[in-house]
């Protein structure tokens, strides 16, 4: 779970949409921001908003981007047959000749991850995927993202809301930019003394960010899962200055906390 700062958007930094201030993001063992085309095809990036063709059909749009993004050896039966997986994937088979226009908020999500999933990224990143969603519509897309991470990606998705994260193998809380926790969904309650999820985002506020993040990084959560950031309280050590600031740079401490879940398959320690 991560929480963002305002005017900061941590999807877009993990796909290279926008620079890093410090620190890097690393896919498969590349760079991403400092050589961005090498592995720019291992990420699927799904927006807030969608730009999908409203007057297009769902099958048509799926076959338009193929015919795109597949690289050109692809035979024309391959194309036609990983559109048809997509289709079944999404459980959108059966509305393949309906117009974007026509579609509800959660199909129009799916045919949006769904053009995504042509290329068969190891990652996805999704930001506010359930957003406009009711709650039926979120936890069907949500166990959606948990089946894909079944099948060997990692799944990150930036969520406003906490309800359903227990699904996800991990959560990271970013308060104004500062990371306040990382770890196993349960792991978080603990942490932020709440007993149920629906509650961390209040407690969030209970503290200054700066206060969760040295709380975090004392923590034998951090140990676990981030041992390069934590901090041991029994020896002497000597923090790099500026560690735990915003990741824009800002002082802002009004923004309200974002969770951003992530889920991949074989997940150490799960």
């Amino acid at each position: 779970t991560l929480a963002e700062t305002a005017g900061m958007d941590p999807i877009d930094t993990l796909v290279g949409l926008r620079g890093l201030e410090r620190g890097s993001v690393i896919v498969g063992g590349t760079d991403l921001h400092e050589f961005p085309e090498a592995v720019r095809g291992w990420v699927g990036h799904v927006g807030a908003e969608d730009a999908l063709y409203d007057d297009m059909t769902v099958a048509g749009l799926l076959a338009w981007a193929a015919w795109l993004r597949l690289p050109g050896d692809h035979t024309l039966k391959e194309r036609h047959e990983r559109v048809e997986r997509v289709l079944a994937d999404m459980e959108l088979t059966n509305h393949r000749d309906r117009a974007i226009a026509r579609l509800t908020g959660a199909q129009r999500m799916r045919v949006a991850l769904g053009l995504e999933l042509l290329t068969e990224p190891a990652v996805l990143c999704l930001d506010e995927p359930t957003r406009g969603l009711d709650p039926s519509e979120s936890y069907h897309f949500l166990r959606l993202l948990r089946e894909l991470a079944g099948k060997g990606r990692t799944v990150i998705a930036s969520l406003r809301s906490v309800a359903h994260i227990d699904l996800f193998d991990r959560v990271a809380f970013l308060v104004d930019g500062r990371l306040a926790f990382f770890g196993r969904p349960g792991e978080a309650l603990t942490h932020f003394d709440v007993e149920r999820h629906e509650d961390l985002f209040h407690a969030c506020r209970e503290r200054e960010a700066a206060e969760w993040r040295d709380r975090f990084r004392v923590s034998a959560v951090c140990r676990r899962f981030l041992p390069e950031y934590f901090v041991d309280r029994t020896e002497p050590t000597n923090v790099e200055p500026g560690v735990g600031r915003p990741l824009d740079g800002s002082a802002d401490f009004g923004a309200p906390p974002r969770v951003i879940p992530i889920t991949r398959s074989e997940a150490p320690g799960s």
